[in-house]
């Protein structure tokens, strides 16, 4: 991470710490997750506290970086730049904090080729077996053309003591996961357990769900609600999509 202050220009800077906040094991990433979400509200009150983002970063930057990257014995005036360099790799950390938790797009398409490569080592269909598979997909294919130009998914609904069941969706070129969960609030909104979330005001309080993508070429991946199903169903047919509730939710609700 101390490296990273070397780095001139502001895109690079971010693919690396992205990079390198994901080789972190995961209690450390964790830890660093919930160090930067506390850091981030202390921020967002500035205005009571007076605690900017850059005093927040030049006061943490020295507990993370300058024990181990910078010299016992710095030049005179070193240590403030050193220090200042440190500092600006804690800002990015706590404004871009988002987007350096994201997988990016080359690595989930080499995790999805490793698992494919994988799964087919141990396919060990005869000729005969391959094209009758072949074949039967080729007329399941077909037939779902005639019926409809957009392929429908079934979607599990995992809530725990609140709600097990599945929904249907349909796929189109706009379909995001966002659109996902919107519907399914409002199928929740009309169904017999959204009573139980209603407030004595008549408001709802939904449960904060995401969805995750497991199975097939993935091991499990909570999806980003700009996600394109269509996309994301092309890559790995053979995975299931799943609504459950984000870690750290009471599932009591």
């Amino acid at each position: 991470f101390s490296a990273v202050r070397d780095i001139l220009d502001l895109k690079p800077k971010l693919w690396v710490l992205n990079l390198l906040v994901l080789l972190l094991p995961e209690p450390n990433r964790s830890t660093l997750k919930a160090l930067l979400d506390f850091l981030s509200r202390v921020v967002s009150h500035e205005r009571r506290n007076r605690m900017s983002l850059w005093a927040v970063s030049t006061i943490m930057a020295p507990n993370l970086f300058m024990h181990k990257a910078v010299p016992c014995k710095l030049a005179e005036g070193e240590e403030k730049g050193q220090a200042e360099l440190a500092a600006d790799v804690m800002r990015l950390l706590i404004r871009h904090q988002d987007l350096l938790w994201t997988i990016p797009n080359f690595l989930m398409s080499q995790v999805r080729k490793m698992n494919e490569n994988s799964s087919r080592r141990y396919q060990f269909y005869d000729r005969r077996i391959k094209s009758l598979l072949r074949k039967i997909h080729t007329e399941s294919r077909e037939k779902q053309d005639k019926n409809t130009s957009e392929p429908c998914r079934t979607v599990k609904i995992q809530l725990g003591e609140l709600l097990s069941s599945t929904m249907e969706v349909r796929l189109s070129m706009d379909s995001q996961a966002s659109d996902l969960l919107t519907q399914f609030q409002r199928d929740l909104r009309s169904s017999e357990n959204g009573k139980s979330l209603m407030r004595s005001n008549g408001t709802i309080v939904y449960p904060d769900c995401a969805i995750y993508e497991v199975g097939g070429n993935i091991g499990e991946h909570c999806l980003d609600p700009n996600t394109h199903l269509l996309d994301l169903y092309n890559s790995n047919p053979r995975g299931e999509w799943v609504i459950r509730l984000k870690p750290g939710t009471s599932r009591g609700l």
